[in-house]
């Protein structure tokens, strides 16, 4: 089947009559479900593991980590479903299924059913992921994707700035059980929204049979193009180092800073940042195109931690600078995501199910690894994280330049 031209026009199919003014909302409201299970929940996480009667502090961390991996394992299988099935009837099981899941970790009265739950409900968040996605994909290419994206992005940003300060409001006004009551009841929001406003967007003429046979081969078109894989790989770069700020902040701001008054204002300034790059990326990548924002926004971003590294190696650093780092960093990782994300499914879509779900699997396991090697090498300094971060930007770079040079990908 022939590529889809690469050029700056929407390619929303006029028998579809999706709800283009509103769907970044839409998106946004699936998408922050996530965000709000891991970031309202940590302010919980004491009271939590006192009446589960958690002995060890850490072992509490299980219950965010239970989240994640249902989160990762789930988007591998969705895609190849919906792919066959559709993506509307799957996505409202996928919401229905948080809901009841949210609000069953409510009555939890034991540590391992409390994993259990999350890691339910974090399979159902992972599919909610990949399927709003392939949506998306369904109904646009190129630039409009990404501009629709980062548009969806600006919107959902909120949830982290927001979310920890819920959590403590929740926990001042009752119990911690009242966390997931709320978000059982964001999540029957989210499923009468799509049930409302967001119609299937996969026509049956379009759908995959689901046999072991298509699957294989749908997985095989997905690896075997090289521009799905290039941008795959370079995902995975950018979580890696988004993942390593997550896990490395903390630690930075109490042994480097010793200022861990300041981390939660600073993680809000920061998120609300982001929120401006991408709501400035949606505009800026239809006027310049997607290869031409994603190579701006990965060089700058290489630029920035080489300098970041060099002043921590010869000068060292100061908090307002460190933060001044971390802002600019994370601004130019969020066009970098966006624009990623849409030119690894720019040549996926009869395979758009599929390929979101090979794509997000990858890409979170790659950078889940890398950071994981990342936060083992703090050593209560800026080093090692500032020169992480500056590999995984240049391994970032690199996949944009063996993408250009292989698919013959041309700035436009």
């Amino acid at each position: 089947m022939k590529p889809p031209a690469r050029n700056n026009q929407t390619v929303l199919r006029p028998t579809q009559q999706a709800p283009a003014r509103t769907l970044p909302l839409i998106i946004a409201c699936v998408m922050t479900l996530v965000t709000l299970a891991i970031d309202v929940v940590l302010p919980a996480l004491p009271a939590m593991g006192k009446a589960f009667a958690v002995a060890d502090g850490n072992d509490r961390q299980f219950i965010v980590g239970a989240f994640m991996l249902g989160f990762a394992t789930s988007q591998a299988v969705i895609g190849p479903i919906s792919d066959a099935l559709g993506r509307r009837g799957p996505l409202l099981a996928a919401l229905g299924a948080y809901a009841l899941l949210s609000l069953s970790a409510a009555a939890a009265q034991s540590l391992e059913t409390m994993l259990l739950l999350r890691a339910l409900q974090g399979a159902a968040g992972g599919m909610t992921r990949v399927l709003i996605t392939a949506m998306v994909r369904d109904l646009y290419a190129g630039p409009q994707m990404a501009r629709v994206m980062s548009l969806a992005t600006t919107a959902f940003i909120v949830a982290p700035i927001l979310g920890p300060a819920i959590g403590v409001l929740i926990l001042a006004l009752g119990s911690w059980r009242w966390i997931f009551v709320g978000l059982g009841l964001v999540g029957c929001f989210a499923l009468a929204t799509v049930y409302l406003r967001l119609p299937e967007t996969l026509k049956r003429d379009e759908r995959r049979a689901l046999s072991p046979t298509s699957l294989l081969n749908s997985v095989k078109s997905v690896c075997h193009e090289r521009q799905s894989a290039s941008f795959t790989i370079a995902l995975g770069f950018r979580f890696a180092g988004q993942f390593t700020f997550l896990l490395s902040i903390q630690q930075i701001f109490e042994h480097v800073w010793r200022r861990e008054d300041l981390l939660a204002p600073m993680l809000g300034g920061i998120a609300a940042i982001i929120a401006v790059g991408s709501f400035a990326n949606a505009f800026l990548v239809t006027r310049f195109g997607l290869i031409r924002m994603a190579s701006f926004a990965t060089l700058a971003l290489l630029t920035i931690c080489l300098a970041q590294l060099a002043i921590v190696a010869s000068l060292g650093s100061s908090l307002l600078l460190f933060v001044l780092f971390q802002a600019v960093i994370s601004a130019l990782t969020s066009i970098c995501n966006t624009t990623f994300q849409a030119l690894a499914m720019e040549h996926m879509n009869r395979f758009a199910g599929t390929a979101s779900s090979i794509q997000a699997s990858g890409s979170m396991l790659l950078g889940t690894i890398l950071a994981g090697w990342a936060g083992q090498m703090f050593d209560g300094t800026l080093l090692p994280y500032a020169a992480c971060l500056a590999l995984f930007s240049a391994g970032a770079m690199g996949c944009i330049l063996v993408s250009r040079r292989v698919s013959g990908v041309t700035a436009g």
